[in-house]
């Protein structure tokens, strides 16, 4: 899921076009299909596209049912929330998310631009989906990224932020999830790190880098909150991924529904294969789980908290006002 550019009136070169985009550094290596920066370690695409994925297979059954990711998704929005407000999830998918925190009467709207999701999630689930920035919610109590911001292309990226930027009010939580290019995982897995997507992540963040792009569009960060199921995933999916027939095999075709390519006999023996296998890799994957969770900044995933900055000029942005505050005026 990536966010046109052209989906955003606000038009911005906060981040920087040349160098490093987030942090202005002028070394980069290469690692892997990607240029990372030697000072805030963020690493981009060497030739980076727009790329339209759907990352959930399309079944109104499956996505209503609780997992524990679910659980843990709609418990952190929930205690990040400073105040009763609308959630507005960027780059969606199908709505899983959505449907889950609507549950506890939390109004939330998608953002998502991949057609047969927002199809999906409107037509099916009866959610409130747009392909644009939604211009009729002020002040929104909590924004989510989703594994979603590390799909844009960079003038996406920051039109999508500063359109944040514009909406948000003083206690507006953003809340950014994304792979962890500095985590153990990486290092270890390279590309059969299960949180690894080339070419559909444009970017891969580090806890400095995301601190730098949400920087440069008015916002610092305000709370950490280290994950270990994300860990355990991470490393028992990887596991998986790098005993299997194809990177992220074991996931991708029971997510997502890929074949592969493969005859369903081969696709059978393969899956009886890992199925049996997965007991193992989730063990191993929960011991190693505890190194992310002793040195959180090399975590499997980020995922960090921000507000709008206290120290940025007033004139940089439009002051929204929380439904809470006596001088708001509804849309």
């Amino acid at each position: 899921m990536t966010m046109p550019q052209s989906n955003f009136a606000s038009q911005s070169t906060s981040l920087r076009p040349t160098g490093c985009p987030m942090c202005g550094g002028t070394e980069r290596v290469r690692r892997l299909a990607y240029l990372r920066c030697t000072c805030c370690g963020h690493e981009v695409l060497e030739t980076p596209q727009q790329t339209f994925i759907t990352n959930e297979v399309l079944n109104a059954a499956r996505i209503r049912a609780t997992t524990m990711l679910d659980r843990h998704q709609v418990g952190l929005a929930r205690r990040l929330m400073r105040r009763p407000g609308a959630v507005v999830d960027v780059g969606c998918g199908p709505g899983r998310f959505l449907w889950h925190i609507q549950r506890y009467g939390i109004p939330a709207v998608g953002v998502e631009i991949t057609s047969t999701c927002v199809d999906f999630a409107t037509k099916t689930l009866g959610l409130d989906v747009r392909t644009r920035w939604p211009a009729d919610i002020v002040a929104p109590a909590l924004v989510t990224f989703w594994h979603s911001l590390e799909h844009m292309p960079l003038d996406a990226l920051t039109a999508t932020l500063q359109a944040v930027s514009q909406t948000a009010a003083a206690d507006t939580v953003v809340l950014v999830s994304v792979p962890n290019a500095d985590s153990w995982l990486s290092r270890v897995f390279g590309k059969e790190n299960t949180y690894y997507d080339n070419p559909n992540h444009v970017h891969q963040f580090t806890p400095r880098s995301l601190d730098a792009c949400m920087a440069s569009c008015g916002f610092e960060r305000c709370g950490s909150h280290p994950s270990w199921l994300y860990s355990w995933v991470g490393w028992s999916l990887s596991l998986l991924s790098a005993v299997g027939p194809g990177h992220n095999y074991y996931y991708y075709t029971r997510k997502r529904g890929t074949d592969f390519g493969f005859s369903p006999a081969k696709r059978h023996a393969w899956n009886a294969a890992l199925t049996a296998s997965a007991p193992v890799a989730a063990a191993i994957g929960g011991m190693l789980t505890l190194l992310d969770l002793a040195v959180p900044r090399h975590a499997a995933v980020i995922q960090q908290s921000y507000q709008l900055s206290s120290h940025a000029p007033a004139a940089d942005r439009p002051r929204q006002q929380s439904p809470g505050s006596p001088d708001h005026v509804a849309p």
